[in-house]
């Protein structure tokens, strides 16, 4: 797969080394290993939480939300409109973007250092959950009022 990626998008071509992020194991039986030493400098592997701060189930969870979710409904014909939507990816997904488990932050706010608060939001769900059952009490009465 990475051979037809490279050859595919003409990767070879670049003037700076790419960097594989790598679990650390022996994928395809060290195939990958001696492909990329037979690269040279143009290819780096890094294996995750031992070369980085990043877990190899952290990148592989950004490519997966960068694929199934920010680019659903986006296209991208050429390398510049990739290389577009990867630009406008990274602050989408490190400052925009809030998951339900960081309670509120953000996640560069957690890679940081900041500690999520579970119960930041305790109030608002309290009185979410009242308005509900206000809501669905009354749908009754509404209904019923309809039917008559």
């Amino acid at each position: 797969m990475l051979i037809q990626t490279f050859k595919k998008h003409n990767i070879d071509s670049l003037n700076y080394s790419v960097h594989i992020i790598s679990d650390g194991g022996s994928e395809n039986a060290g195939e990958t290993d001696k492909w990329i030493e037979q690269q040279g400098s143009k290819v780096e592997k890094i294996v995750a939480k031992k070369d980085n701060i990043f877990s190899n189930n952290m990148v592989e969870s950004c490519n997966n939300f960068f694929k199934n979710g920010f680019m659903i409904d986006k296209v991208a014909r050429t390398k510049a409109e990739l290389s577009n939507h990867i630009d406008n990816y990274v602050p989408s997904h490190n400052l925009e973007w809030f998951p339900l488990e960081f309670y509120g932050l953000n996640p560069l706010e957690v890679l940081r250092g900041e500690i999520p608060d579970k119960h930041r939001f305790s109030e608002q769900l309290i009185q979410a959950k009242k308005n509900r059952l206000i809501e669905n009490q009354n749908f009754d009465s509404q209904f019923c009022k309809m039917c008559k």
